[in-house]
């Protein structure tokens, strides 16, 4: 009877001992799996996603916490990478919410994105991340984001009654005529990168958006002025309620090329137009292996962005 007892107690020791070991291995790969994640938030805010090197940046900055798949698909593509877009506000830190473990070697990490500006926290962005062990290491391999809205956390620019539109805090404003870049009779305000996105590895010259408008609408919506537009077929985009015809125009001249994204609306008996362009030097004119090709779309993505933000008062 004495062992009976004597062996029962041992197994339960021994079951006991195992559920410890396995607990206490469980809370130390998810302390481990948050620590990644807690490190890696901390460096979206060093990648800078316009910059011409970003491919490089998130290649150096982020080795040590993502998987090598998930860099050579961020690397090839920046603009669907994390990191900075523009100067302020930028991604400061990752707030964890939740930790689910999938298996032994994977978790999944729920939590969002901090943005901070000069003045503090500005907003959240959504996200999950997949967090694998590979090779003996806990790496991010997968990212999904929330959907969002970067301007939450930007200044707002209004016109009169007529309309407003927000815009990143580092981005210069003109306003009247003579700024350039509309393509309507009437210029009205122009919301431009600011100089410091210049440099010369690249052929960029400058990335704005222009908002003009004129009273003429026989060509407003279908692109008539354009006549070396055959057979325009403008896509519609809604924006804040407001239905815009959008066509892509391009112009070039003197060594150089001017790329637009027209967005156009009749409102109350008026066309308007938000020109959103970005002007580059034709790389050929430039002394072989000085410059690169500048991506565009790094611009586009931020001025759509503003765009988004347009709204009639």
């Amino acid at each position: 009877m004495k062992k009976s007892i004597l062996f029962g107690i041992l197994a339960i020791l021994i079951v006991l001992g195992g559920l410890y070991i396995w607990y206490g291995q469980n809370n130390k790969d998810e302390a481990m799996v948050k620590q990644v994640v807690t490190d890696f938030g901390k460096t979206l805010k060093n990648v800078s996603l316009l910059s011409t090197d970003a491919s490089e940046q998130i290649k150096t900055t982020y080795a040590p916490f993502v998987s090598s798949d998930l860099i050579n698909q961020w690397a090839s593509n920046p603009t669907n990478a994390l990191g900075r877009q523009v100067s302020s506000p930028w991604p400061d830190s990752i707030e964890i919410t939740a930790v689910q473990k999938q298996s032994a070697l994977k978790y999944s990490v729920s939590g969002n994105i901090i943005e901070m500006s000069s003045t503090g926290a500005t907003d959240k962005r959504g996200i999950t991340l997949v967090v694998e062990k590979l090779n003996n290491k806990w790496l991010v391999t997968g990212v999904t984001l929330a959907s969002y809205n970067a301007s939450l956390g930007w200044p707002a620019y209004m016109k009169d009654n007529l309309f407003s539109f927000k815009y990143p805090s580092d981005f210069t404003i003109q306003e009247g005529e003579g700024i350039g870049g509309a393509f309507l009779d009437n210029s009205i305000v122009k919301v431009a990168f600011p100089a410091s996105y210049r440099d010369n590895k690249t052929n960029y010259a400058e990335a704005y958006m222009a908002v003009s408008s004129s009273t003429k609408l026989t060509n407003c919506t279908n692109f008539g002025d354009f006549p070396y537009l055959t057979n325009p077929q403008p896509q519609t985009k809604v924006i804040n309620g407001v239905e815009f015809k959008v066509m892509q125009v391009s112009d070039a001249g003197a060594g150089n090329l001017y790329t637009s994204n027209l967005y156009r609306t009749v409102y109350e008996n008026i066309c308007y137009e938000l020109s959103l362009t970005v002007h580059t030097g034709n790389i050929y004119n430039y002394p072989e292996g000085t410059v690169t090709e500048f991506d565009k779309n790094k611009a586009f993505s931020v001025l759509e962005e503003i765009a988004n933000t347009f709204q009639f008062l």
